[in-house]
């Protein structure tokens, strides 16, 4: 009996260990890389004044739990602020939202940004726009702007355009490619532009285009208030002619809804795809997020991908991760890690990765090259951020301004070592990424004139990839 009892004990102990020890390390994690934002002080019927100060206040709490700000950036942003709260004259919501942006874009992490919070979405005039390598034209439009479909934008209340968006660059962090992704992105706002000093009223504003047929348009567009539920201005969802979910009737786009568009440009509002390319032997995977979206799972998507690739092997892999805005990349590790396997062993991969490649989808794209090697190929445009940056953290809102901050608090490195228990996030010694570049192998960018003609080069690049031979004897 008493052996048994012994025997009993320490199964015991084992078992307390196997839940105990992991659990206790998940919520060390938890409360080391996510801690709650703190409680927003605030005045019932505060006057303006107080109000903006309550505001600024509240923002300052928010930033000093963001670890990505050196300590220079950290100074500069505390002073901004402390200025920013001794001032005598209610800035009103425009300016304040672009004041606290360009404080939260001093720690240049393009995980640290501020947003609009529920209610509080900036307004947009009736024209969505997309940054070609060649330039921003317009690819939706409400009706009665509709002849301005195509065309390109040149000047902002009559600035040139790269001027307007080489200044709203400066209300983000991170790479310069992903900060003018942003700003192309505001570029139709009113309230965006007089907030940062670009217009001289938050309600319309005036903007010159050069028609398709070559002529010059001058338009003042009233912005228009934008709901929650509202289509997010998510340019690569503008390529796509299909309506969005909850658009509205009234809105145009530049190709028609029958065109037969590209591989990767159909099924607009579908997650994630796989096919064989023209009935061949080279599959082709896109990811648009590391995560369920609208009740599409990923893990059922990789599962029959995977029973369609051990079905039937391919010779080659296109991993298209141009819009995969990211989520938790542990959703696609194992898989992204086995994809080299569940392939020929001399096929090749290519991943197309763009500016909207983000977040988990940049470590996606990590774990695909570091299981790969020298099978993987880089096709497109850069990532949308570079390989050593901070996320994690969490978010807060203020008290009166509907505007929020994420502070990211999870240093995540992929070219070079990480091994600061205090920043580097914990989760990434289990799930390891090590490359020295995930910048383009194939430089490809999308210009205005292959949209037109239906063509995707990144998606044509990355085919001839993996089909081009190996050279014998010589490691790529």
């Amino acid at each position: 009996m008493g052996r048994w009892r012994i025997g009993l004990a320490m199964a015991a102990a084992v078992v307390f260990a196997i839940v105990a020890i992991p659990g206790g390390l998940y919520w060390a994690m938890t409360a080391h890389f996510n801690p709650p934002p703190p409680a927003a002080v605030a005045h019932p019927g505060a006057d303006p004044l107080t109000a903006q100060r309550e505001d600024i206040g509240q923002f300052a709490k928010l930033v000093a739990l963001d670890r990505s700000y050196s300590d220079a950036a950290r100074r500069e942003a505390n002073a901004a602020l402390v200025a920013l709260a001794s001032r005598n004259e209610v800035l009103g919501p425009p300016r304040l939202r672009m004041a606290l942006m360009q404080v939260a874009a001093l720690a240049d992490n393009g995980h640290t940004a501020a947003y609009a919070g529920k209610g509080g979405r900036p307004n947009a005039a009736p024209i969505r726009l997309y940054d070609f390598a060649d330039g921003v034209r317009v690819l939706r439009a409400e009706a009665p702007e509709s002849d301005l479909l195509g065309a390109e934008l040149t000047r902002v209340e009559g600035r040139p355009v790269a001027q307007v968006i080489d200044v709203l660059s400066t209300y983000r962090g991170g790479r310069a490619e992903a900060r003018r992704h942003w700003a192309v992105g505001v570029l139709n706002s009113p309230q965006i532009l007089f907030g940062a000093g670009l217009a001289r009223d938050p309600s319309v504003a005036a903007w010159t285009f050069r028609l398709p047929d070559g002529r010059t348009a001058e338009r003042t567009l009233a912005g228009e208030p934008q709901a929650d539920e509202a289509p997010r201005p998510e340019p690569p969802r503008w390529l796509s002619p299909l309506p969005l979910p909850n658009e509205g009737p009234g809105w145009r786009a530049y190709l028609p809804a029958d065109a037969r568009l590209p591989l990767a440009w159909r099924d607009a509002n579908r997650a994630f795809r796989f096919a064989w390319v023209d009935q061949g032997c080279v599959a082709y995977l896109q990811l648009r997020a590391n995560a369920d979206v609208d009740g599409q799972s990923i893990a059922a998507f990789q599962r029959e991908a995977r029973r369609a690739l051990k079905q039937r092997q391919a010779c080659g892999l296109v991993l298209d991760l141009r819009f995969d805005g990211g989520g938790d990349y542990t959703t696609t590790a194992f898989f992204a890690r086995d994809l080299p396997r569940l392939i020929s062993p001399a096929g090749k991969i290519a991943v197309i990765t763009g500016v909207d490649t983000f977040s988990a989808g940049i470590t996606t794209a990590g774990f695909v090259k570091q299981a790969g090697g020298a099978r993987v190929s880089i096709v497109g445009e850069p990532v949308g951020d570079r390989l050593d940056f901070w996320s994690e953290g969490g978010s807060g809102c203020l008290p009166h301004e509907k505007l929020c901050l994420h502070y990211a608090t999870g240093r995540h490195r992929y070219d070079g070592p990480c091994s600061d228990w205090r920043t580097c996030y914990w989760l990434n010694w289990l799930f390891p990424v090590r490359v020295k570049t995930l910048e383009p192998d194939e430089a490809v960018p999308l210009e205005f004139a292959d949209y037109v003609a239906l063509r995707d080069p990144a998606l044509e690049q990355a085919l001839a990839v993996v089909r081009r031979p190996a050279l014998a004897g010589v490691a790529r």
